[in-house]
């Protein structure tokens, strides 16, 4: 058998089930860069705001702010690495093997759109931080986000396979 003993398959569409998908694994990176600010602001930035200014650089916010945005980025692929197995996981155990492929493809896009609609909605921020948002390489950017979610999530497709255990 190939099968995970689990629930029945889930019977909505699969744009729904991709929707569902693509906004909860969007909606956790954004509780993960939330958390991961809040702890940035509690204990890095009173020590680093310190070293700033005993070096005597002169804007020490922008830096500040510079520095956490170049640190958000590789924290927020670091949770896709965690979280798109999971999700791989989830599709092998929960939905039914013809809409599998559909879901894993529209749910990465769908993760991948409201990503690029955030980021343009705070182009300014972003660029404040050091980003520079231009349409071109955001569309490049998101397409890699978008193969390196698929990537991860078939991490987790292959590892239910594996050990034929539901999530």
């Amino acid at each position: 058998m190939d099968k995970v003993a689990t629930k029945a398959p889930s019977k909505g569409s699969a744009t729904t089930t991709a929707l569902q998908m693509g906004l909860m694994l969007f909606l956790l990176t954004r509780l993960g860069a939330f958390v991961f600010g809040a702890w940035w602001g509690a204990t890095a930035v009173p020590a680093l705001r310190a070293f700033l200014q005993g070096a005597q650089i002169p804007n020490v916010e922008v830096t500040l702010d510079r520095i956490l945005g170049l640190a958000l980025f590789p924290f927020n692929m670091a949770i896709l690495v965690v979280l798109a197995p999971l999700f791989g996981w989830w599709i092998y155990s929960r939905v039914d093997k013809a809409r599998q492929d559909v879901v894993g493809w529209l749910g990465a896009l769908i993760f991948s759109v409201f990503d690029a609609v955030i980021s343009l909605v705070f182009a300014g921020i972003e660029q404040h931080l050091g980003y520079v948002v231009t349409l071109i390489p955001l569309l490049i950017g998101e397409g890699i986000i978008i193969l390196w979610v698929m990537f991860f999530m078939g991490i987790g497709f292959n590892l239910a396979k594996l050990f034929k255990a539901p999530l």
